[in-house]
């Protein structure tokens, strides 16, 4: 048997078998729903939920309402939980240009920084000077 006739015939065997893809495993929500042994949450949530919730709230937490004193803790720490859990179930299903929201924040800025910040404008993906009167 040559090669020619071996490869044909390892193409014959692998058109039954679907290949697997890494990256697909990788994109799959992980879900949380039992915590402990003991404790466990009524509906299974995605994780993302929990990392966006969390980090939304340091930055609540840290930033804004920092600046406002007249709100006393139990109303600040109420709001900055009920603002970082909307918006951590609302960025986990979010999915801009099939990117997770943080790769898409970071592809943006990044793009903004090398093309957007000298002078012109876009149209139909080309960049257009604009023309400096002297």
């Amino acid at each position: 048997m040559d090669w020619k006739q071996i490869s044909l015939r390892i193409g014959e065997l692998m058109k039954d078998k679907r290949s697997f893809s890494l990256k697909r495993s990788f994109e799959q929500p992980v879900w949380i729903q039992q915590i402990t042994r003991n404790w466990s949450l009524n509906n299974a949530k995605k994780f993302s939920t929990y990392a966006y919730a969390v980090g939304v709230f340091i930055i609540l937490w840290i930033f804004p309402f920092q600046f406002l004193g007249i709100i006393p803790l139990n109303w600040r720490l109420f709001g900055d939980g009920f603002l970082a859990w909307s918006v951590g179930l609302a960025f986990s299903d979010y999915r801009p240009d099939g990117k997770s929201f943080p790769v898409y924040l970071w592809d943006f800025s990044k793009t903004y920084f090398i093309y957007f910040r000298k002078k012109g404008y876009w149209v139909k993906g080309v960049h257009h000077r604009e023309v400096e009167e002297e």
